[in-house]
C-alpha cells in the first residue's frame, strides 16, 4: 500500500548527473482510483564536468607539458651557452698563461745563451791571452837564442 501525502511539492537534492523518471501517483478524494504520471528528465553534468571542459582541461595539460618542455629546453640551451662561454674564458686564460710562461721560458733561454756566450768569450779571451803570452815568451826565447848566437859567433 502506498502512503499518500497532501503535499504537492517534492524536493530532490544532490542528484547525480544522468537520466531520471519521476513517477507520481495521485488519488482523487472523490473517487478511489489511482492515476500514475511519469515525467522523464535528465540532469546535465556541471560545467566543469562537461565534455567541453574535459577538452579544455586536456588542451591546458598539453600546453603546460609543451611549455614545460620548452622551458626546460631553453634552460638547457642557456646553460650550455653559459658553460661554453665559461670554457672559452678558461681556454683564453690558459692561452694567456701559456704565452706568459712561454715568453718567460724564451727569456730564460736567451739569458742562458747570453751567459754561455759570455763564458765562451771569456774562455776564448783567456785562450787568446794565453796564446799571446806563449808567443811572447817564444819570441823572447828566440831573441835570446839569436842574441846568444850572435854573441858567441
Amino acid at each position: 500500500m502506498v502512503n499518500f501525502s497532501p503535499d504537492n511539492i517534492k524536493e530532490y537534492t544532490q542528484l547525480g548527473r544522468g537520466n531520471y523518471v519521476f513517477r507520481v501517483k495521485a488519488r482523487s478524494l472523490l473517487e478511489s482510483n489511482v492515476v500514475e504520471c511519469a515525467y522523464k528528465f535528465s540532469i546535465e553534468p556541471a560545467w566543469y564536468e562537461s565534455n567541453l571542459a574535459f577538452a579544455i582541461y586536456f588542451i591546458l595539460i598539453v600546453l603546460l607539458i609543451v611549455g614545460f618542455i620548452r622551458y626546460t629546453n631553453q634552460c638547457s640551451i642557456q646553460g650550455a651557452m653559459e658553460m661554453e662561454k665559461v670554457k672559452e674564458l678558461e681556454i683564453q686564460e690558459h692561452k694567456i698563461a701559456f704565452e706568459i710562461e712561454n715568453s718567460a721560458k724564451k727569456r730564460e733561454i736567451k739569458e742562458l745563451k747570453n751567459q754561455q756566450l759570455q763564458y765562451e768569450l771569456r774562455h776564448k779571451a783567456q785562450e787568446l791571452a794565453s796564446s799571446t803570452m806563449n808567443l811572447i815568451r817564444k819570441n823572447e826565447m828566440l831573441q835570446e837564442v839569436m842574441d846568444n848566437r850572435l854573441y858567441f859567433d
